[in-house]
């Protein structure tokens, strides 16, 4: 797992919508270092940049333009220094076949909006054991829906 100056899971927040602060707000209200990419491209630039001095732990990919998510994925997963960091895809598209495609992409795992957080953090701390383990001993922030 990656470390950070405050110990704390780092998420790289891939957002292709300046509408969502509030998913940036909940995360760090809840724990996480949260690193921001604007798009799947940033994101891509990001997995091969092995000068980082944080990494993040898991990858979040809130993408209106879920090609842009496959492409990221594949790019991911198929060279740079995040291959086998797990990614969420997040979308609006509720079909059975999209999320077979997500997860054949080389996706870990699949959300569909509106997301509630909690769920989300459930699903983050499955990703995250050891952190998920330090963070049962804090205090729980109050979460809403996304």
């Amino acid at each position: 797992m990656t470390k950070n100056d405050t110990d704390r899971p780092t998420v790289m927040l891939v957002n292709d919508s300046d509408k969502n602060a509030r998913m940036k707000q909940s995360l760090e209200l809840n724990g996480y270092c949260v690193l921001e990419a604007k798009d799947a491209h940033e994101a891509v630039e990001e997995a091969f940049d092995y000068t980082r001095r944080e990494r993040p732990d898991v990858i979040l990919l809130d993408l209106h333009q879920p090609q842009d998510g496959f492409n990221a994925v594949c790019r991911i997963r198929n060279g740079g220094g995040l291959g086998q960091v797990p990614i969420v895809l997040i979308s609006n598209l509720q079909e059975a076949s999209f999320y077979a495609e997500v997860l054949a992409a080389g996706c870990s795992e699949f959300v569909t909006r509106p997301v509630e957080f909690d769920q989300l953090k459930v699903l983050l701390d499955g990703l995250l054991p050891s952190f998920a383990e330090a963070e049962d001993r804090k205090p729980k922030v109050q979460s809403a829906r996304m």
